[in-house]
Parts: structure tokens; sequence; C-alpha cells
């Protein structure tokens, strides 16, 4: 088949020159090169974002390393301030046992002026205002004195002597 004419009858010509076909080859190659360079900058891109993760990894360990010590800091301040303030002596448990029912009593009678009066402090800013006025600073101290009361205990808890020596006993 002539390259030339694409007869199928015609002699084969081995000196004609294909235009079309070196011009496909070209574009093919043209085509090659953009790829080529496309993904030498996608593994340019590539690296970086692994070196910025990288980074990234380090500090975020820097910063937990941070606030790892940070923490035990305040954890040995404030085993430092109970032991000077004489509160690891087991009082801590009956003043929560307190502050816990004042706070429970507190909240029983927030919900029961709700209750009685739940009309009025939907229709009325007056009766909200009442409301947030009556139980909202208690009921925030109380919460505050309760939390705080309640950490105090565990840590008493946890350092007291006699406590571990009644735990360990059947």
């Amino acid at each position: 088949m002539s390259r030339t004419t694409g007869r199928p009858d015609a002699p084969a010509d081995d000196y004609a020159f294909d235009f079309d076909a070196a011009e496909a080859r070209a574009t093919r190659g043209a085509e090659l090169d953009t790829m080529a360079r496309l993904l030498r900058e996608l593994l340019v891109a590539t690296r970086e974002m692994i070196a910025l993760s990288r980074e990234q990894l380090e500090l975020a360990k820097k910063s937990e390393e941070r606030y790892q010590r940070q923490m035990q800091g305040q954890r040995e301040e404030f085993e430092r301030w109970l032991g000077e303030n004489d509160l690891t002596d087991g009082r801590c448990a009956s003043a929560e046992e307190v502050l816990r029912s004042l706070l429970g009593s507190s909240m029983r009678t927030m919900v029961e002026h709700i209750d009685d009066n739940s009309d009025a402090i939907l229709e009325s800013d007056f009766a909200r205002s009442e409301l947030v006025d009556r139980f909202g600073p208690p009921m925030a101290h109380l919460s505050t004195l309760y939390n705080i009361v309640k950490r105090l205990n565990l840590v008493d808890k946890t350092k007291s002597p006699y406590n571990s020596e009644s735990q360990s006993e059947p």
C-alpha cells in the first residue's frame, strides 16, 4: 500500500515522507514533555508538602510537651497548696456532701419556681429577669464552690495515707 496515495494496489513509497505522521509524533512528543514537566512539578510540590507536614508535626509535638509540663506544674502547685493549707485531712469529703446537698436543694427550688411561674416566665421580661437574678448568681457560686471542694476531696483521697490504708483492708 502506498503511503502517499493510500491505495492498497499502489506500490509502497519507501522514500515518501508522511507529514501527518511526523506532525502527530511531534505533537505526541510535546505532550509527553508537558506531562513529564507537570509530573516533576507535582513531585516538587509533594515533597514541599511532606516537609511542611513534618515541620507541623514537630511543632505539634513541642506544643504537646509544653502543655504536659504546664499541666504537671499546675498539679504540683495545687498539691503543694493543699499541703500548705492543711486541707489533706479528710474534711473535704464532708464539705463536698454539704455543698452537694445545698446545690441540689437550690436546684429543686429553682425548678419548682419555674414550674409554678412558667407562663409568666415565658411571657414577661420581668419574670425572666427575676428568675435569673434570684437563681443565677447563687447557683453559679454554689456550683463553683462545689467543683472546687470536689477537686480538693479527690486530691485528698489520693494523697491521704489513712485512705490508702483503709482501702487495702478487706
